[in-house]
């Protein structure tokens, strides 16, 4: 491999400017502990949409707009230029509110929901660069809406919800993307509930805590389940009852804000819940304002939350982040993950160690030049990962590995 040589004047200013360049980028100067307002979503004024990460941007879209009437469009909003841009929607029939939403392997899917008086079980995919969602297997049931669904492994669990019959559902199903099939589980042992919050259990299965049962109770019970053990019981949740929370992964713990009882009770503490421990604590700061029916999402230890319904009974486009890094634990992995050759000349390799807890969503590997322009990016869906780069100009650049718990940074060096 034949690599130019670089003297120690060039060396430095390459140094400083990767410096300067990553700082701006990726650590930009927050107060610690304190919500911060971006950019507001740019669509109508809505609650109960729903929201998924993909390609290291956020997609929001669906839900109820102040017209009261359901929606289907999509907004990508970027982190890093914190900018909002249209994104492919649903096709016009299909919008839709208290819909759930889950990417797997870089496809996007998102589930049920209500329109008008019909309860849906259509089932949509979407990949980025896709002109338009694709209609995949309806679920061999009753529409519904409100439901949850976390992944486990290469599948998703669908549980709960309400359909034009129930109030309140226990039923299981599970979703195979490679077979685009359903399969019915086994039910939950305790009453269904809507609008509750979930979340997956450190690959193996996932939790189930919060929502509104068919009597109209909030029950604060949590719930584990787990394929090779079936249902357990897992600790109360120690505040109070609620529906309408948003729910976000940080590593292996959920965080779930605000939401409401009913109405005139809407909420704004902030919780977290490692499965792994079974431990809930309570978060500060609160939500700098109540809010229901938000969409939430999360960048590394950033969590955001946007749209919902304020105290004041009014749909909002305002968007909120925080960062919470300082009091959650610290997913391992990153720190050994290797980038290699290093320089480069047709490509390099991006590679996980074996006992590493890779997440099950795609990583995203993103090119920069040292002026902040993005030169390439890809999904990683494997422990090793081949990128090419046969017609990258030679030069310095910045190479950032985005996960659903973190972010790394490489200098890479393209050999001429």
């Amino acid at each position: 491999m034949k690599v130019s040589l670089l003297n120690s004047d060039t060396i430095h200013r390459i140094q400083k400017k990767w410096l300067l360049l990553s700082l701006f980028l990726f650590c930009k100067p927050t107060q610690a502990q304190t919500w911060t307002a971006l950019p507001d979503f740019p669509g109508s004024k809505r609650d109960d949409g729903v929201a998924f990460v993909l390609g290291g941007k956020a997609y929001c879209g669906t839900g109820l707009n102040e017209g009261f009437a359901e929606t289907g469009d999509f907004f990508a909003f970027d982190p890093v230029s914190e900018v909002w841009e249209p994104a492919t929607g649903l096709p016009e029939g299909a919008e839709r509110q208290y819909a759930c939403a889950w990417t797997i392997r870089g496809v996007a899917y998102v589930f049920g929901g209500v329109r008008g008086s019909t309860y849906l079980n259509e089932l949509w995919s979407w990949s980025p660069g896709d002109p338009h969602w694709t209609r995949r297997a309806d679920l061999p049931a009753s529409g519904r809406s409100g439901m949850g669904c976390a992944l486990v492994g290469e599948e998703v669990y669908v549980w709960g919800g309400k359909t034009a019959q129930s109030e309140a559902l226990a039923e299981l199903w599970r979703y195979d993307p490679s077979a685009d099939q359903w399969y019915r589980e086994t039910d939950a042992p305790f009453a269904g509930r809507w609008r509750m919050v979930m979340g997956p259990w450190d690959h193996q299965g996932f939790w189930i805590g919060l929502g509104r049962d068919s009597l109209g109770n909030f029950p604060t019970s949590v719930w584990g389940y787990a394929p090779a053990w079936g249902w357990s019981s897992l600790p109360d949740f120690p505040g109070t009852g609620r529906t309408h929370a948003a729910v976000v992964q940080v590593g292996r713990v959920g965080v779930v804000m605000g939401g409401r009882q009913n109405l005139s009770v809407l909420l704004d503490d902030v919780w977290s819940f490692d499965p792994q421990t079974s431990n809930w604590e309570r978060l500060t700061p609160t939500l700098p304002l109540t809010r229901s029916g938000a969409m939430g999402f999360a960048f590394g230890s950033h969590v955001y939350w946007a749209t919902g319904l304020d105290s004041a009974l009014q749909r909002t486009r305002s968007l909120w982040t925080l960062d919470l890094g300082v009091v959650l634990p610290s997913p391992e992995g990153l720190s050994s993950v290797r980038l290699y050759p290093n320089p480069a000349q047709d490509y390099f390799i991006v590679e996980w160690p074996a006992h590493s807890n890779f997440c099950a969503e795609p990583c995203t590997l993103t090119l920069y030049t040292l002026q902040g322009q993005i030169v390439s990016s890809q999904s990683l869906d494997s422990y090793a990962t081949r990128i090419a780069c046969p017609s990258l100009s030679p030069g310095v650049y910045l190479a950032v590995l985005q996960t659903d718990f973190g972010r790394r940074v490489w200098r890479v060096v393209k050999g001429y």
